[in-house]
């Protein structure tokens, strides 16, 4: 670091300095103490502004003015906090400040969307796309622009932001379950299988394996939708609806036997 640079080169000079006047080594330490110990001191402080990324860009904002950047971050590390209104705050300061810096009107859309503005959260979605050159940027973007087009039952629109952040991001669990709820809802049972079945191997949640069981159900194979209900109940025991519809599935297929 470069407090520790300055420490160290202070050193040497005294010492030199003190060798050349032949002082007594008592007198010596003394002064090198009274040299080192405010660096010490501004190097403890220092450091401990980096610890944590509050105190860090809270300390930035402090010393610095219209930063876009630190902004976004100190605006990140109170969403963190759970201070949801004040990342808000800073969020559309870092756009105003840098409005070339995508991630800030990520950040901002995601605050405008859980604030139900949906209007807001898709101008500056949309923003971020135009900016970014990152895919993994770019695809949980048109993921959540389709959580919020399908929250509007537009399901054309819902479809195509999914398809585009899975193309980005083939891993984008959240968008092969989006897509596959639409997929359910219009009686695409092969596709809704596929798209959960796919989310539940990504990331094996109780919610995949019990929407993969929804579409084995519909789609008229019951005992696959048994293993899938079975399997959310092992991942999540409590799982009620899992075990409802396995109950229900149970008590058909002894009836018919």
């Amino acid at each position: 670091m470069l407090m520790v640079g300055v420490i160290f080169a202070l050193v040497g000079l005294v010492a030199g300095w003190g060798k050349e006047e032949k002082w007594n080594p008592k007198v010596l330490s003394l002064v090198l103490l009274l040299v080192v110990a405010p660096g010490v001191y501004l190097t403890e402080t220092q450091i401990g502004y980096w610890r944590e990324s509050y105190t860090l860009f809270a300390r930035t904002l402090a010393v610095t003015s219209r930063n876009g950047m630190a902004e976004n971050s100190f605006g990140s590390a109170l969403y963190e906090r759970g201070d949801v209104a004040g990342a808000a705050q800073h969020f559309q300061a870092a756009v105003e400040y840098t409005p070339d810096l995508p991630v800030a009107h990520y950040n901002l859309a995601m605050i405008r969307q859980r604030e139900n503005r949906a209007a807001d959260a898709e101008r500056e979605y949309k923003m971020a796309l135009q900016l970014t050159t990152d895919p993994m940027e770019a695809a949980p973007a048109h993921n959540n622009l389709g959580v919020l087009y399908l929250g509007a039952q537009n399901y054309p629109a819902a479809t195509g932001e999914f398809d585009a952040a899975i193309k980005l991001n083939p891993a984008e669990y959240n968008s092969y379950m989006g897509r596959g709820r639409i997929e359910l809802q219009q009686f695409k049972y092969d596709a809704a299988v596929r798209d959960f079945a796919q989310a539940a191997q990504i990331s094996g949640t109780p919610e995949a394996l019990f929407l993969l069981g929804n579409a084995f159900e519909t789609k008229g194979e019951p005992q696959r939708a048994i293993d899938a209900y079975k399997a959310a109940l092992q991942v999540a025991p409590g799982f009620s609806e899992a075990q409802a519809r396995l109950d229900v599935l149970g008590a058909s297929r002894g009836a018919l036997q």
